[in-house]
């Protein structure tokens, strides 16, 4: 009778089912070069979705939000990484828009992450963020810092 109840049991008994992994925190820029709008100091709440960790998919994604506006950074078929690379942003302030910009990423810690990852510390740059004009023909550049939680 008792391998009976334990065979039924096993029948019951599904794998786990594979999850999203997502990270909540801030991300603050700590530098700017030839910015016409964006200021060091700048703070905003953010999330990061790294690319193919769990239920992940093919985008890498690090969204900013304030009161005023937010936008999300999707980065398709790549994590971010030390190359700059072409992001869609996809934006919403006194109206919605669509435009890129690009982000590297030279510092994530850890550099490995998987499921079981609860914090994550990234380092980048963003050049253009919401569609910074720049100065005199030379593009806005902002570094910035993020920390995360797993949610």
């Amino acid at each position: 009778m008792r391998i009976f109840a334990v065979a039924a049991a096993l029948l019951f008994v599904t794998p786990a089912a594979a999850e999203q992994v997502f990270f909540r925190g801030t991300l603050n820029f700590t530098s700017t070069s030839n910015c016409a709008y964006q200021t060091v100091g700048s703070h905003y709440g953010s999330m990061y979705a790294p690319r193919l960790i769990g239920d992940n998919g093919e985008h890498a994604v690090i969204t900013l939000f304030s009161d005023l506006n937010a936008a999300a950074l999707d980065l398709a078929d790549y994590e971010f990484s030390k190359t700059l690379r072409t992001v869609t942003v996809t934006g919403i302030g006194a109206a919605a828009y669509t435009s890129t910009a690009k982000v590297s990423v030279y510092s994530r810690s850890p550099a490995t992450m998987t499921t079981a990852t609860r914090f994550v510390l990234l380092k980048g740059y963003i050049q253009s963020p919401w569609d910074d004009p720049g100065i005199n023909g030379v593009k806005c550049k902002v570094g910035f810092e993020a920390a995360y939680t797993r949610n």
